[in-house]
């Protein structure tokens, strides 16, 4: 066991360093939030090291077949979807409020209702490929964890290391809540926490294709690992988190704040 974790902590670094080098000869870029040049799509260092991890946890009993095939659906989809956002998405449009007028109101169909749809989708699919009672509500429940946290990831990226953080905050909640599944939260931290570095110095940006990929880990391992009441109590705080950022700026509450600024900042 010890041997293989060292093998694959080793294979994802490498995977990590060659995403890298496909960005910057492929000239990936984009203007982080001070208008500085830096990688885009840093999702994409993330995604390939997640597939071989996942693939060596179903080895290893830790997750069956229909959830490593979630997993995988989740990371593909969300990212594609991310990417494609990433490269022709128009700038104006933030936030999923906006994206929904443009469609609604403008028949204009942006990123942000393909990745909204998508989220929706994809959600149905694996609350009804894992939840056990196959029950109407828990379908319902559980494709909002998986949506909410996708679009909740994606809010909290708009600095350095923020979404990276609040992804790690969640995942140890997580493993608070189920202490059981330890072993498959610390798995599916480790190559994000070897890509933190990266971000939380602006030399990469996650960019959607990252946030997608995290908030739907977050959302799938949420339906995975939670029961009814605490999946419930998840939606329930996913929603108020979605009401506070939409109406007063997760920016603006973080520098009000000395505590939450210091941990922000913390690192860069």
């Amino acid at each position: 066991m010890t041997l293989l974790i060292i093998f694959l902590l080793i294979a994802v670094y490498l995977a990590q360093r060659q995403m890298l080098s496909f960005l910057r000869n492929n000239n990936i870029y984009g203007y982080n939030h001070n208008k500085n040049k830096a990688l885009n799509c840093g999702g994409l260092i993330i995604l390939f090291p997640l597939i071989m991890l996942f693939n060596a946890i179903f080895y290893l009993k830790v997750i069956n077949g229909t959830q490593l095939l979630c997993y995988l659906l989740v990371i593909f989809s969300m990212g594609f979807v991310g990417f494609i956002d990433d490269m022709v998405g128009k700038i104006q449009y933030k936030g999923i409020i906006s994206h929904l007028k443009q469609f609604f109101l403008y028949k204009n169909f942006t990123t942000g209702v393909l990745k909204a749809i998508t989220g929706i989708l994809v959600g149905l699919i694996i609350s009804y490929w894992i939840t056990a009672e196959k029950s109407l509500v828990g379908i319902i429940v559980g494709t909002l964890t998986f949506s909410l946290f996708t679009n909740l990831i994606n809010m909290f990226d708009t600095r350095p290391g923020r979404a990276v953080k609040f992804f790690i905050f969640f995942s140890i909640l997580l493993t608070v809540m189920a202490p059981g599944r330890i072993l498959l939260l610390t798995i599916i931290m480790s190559p994000v926490i070897l890509y933190f570095p990266m971000d939380i110095k602006g030399r990469i940006m996650l960019g959607d294709t990252g946030s997608n990929i995290l908030g739907g880990i977050l959302g799938m391992t949420s339906i995975l690992i939670l029961d009814g009441i605490k999946q419930v109590l998840t939606v329930i705080l996913l929603i108020a988190l979605h009401y506070i950022g939409d109406r007063y700026s997760f920016t603006k509450i973080i520098k009000g704040s000395k505590i939450l600024s210091y941990i922000d900042n913390l690192g860069r």
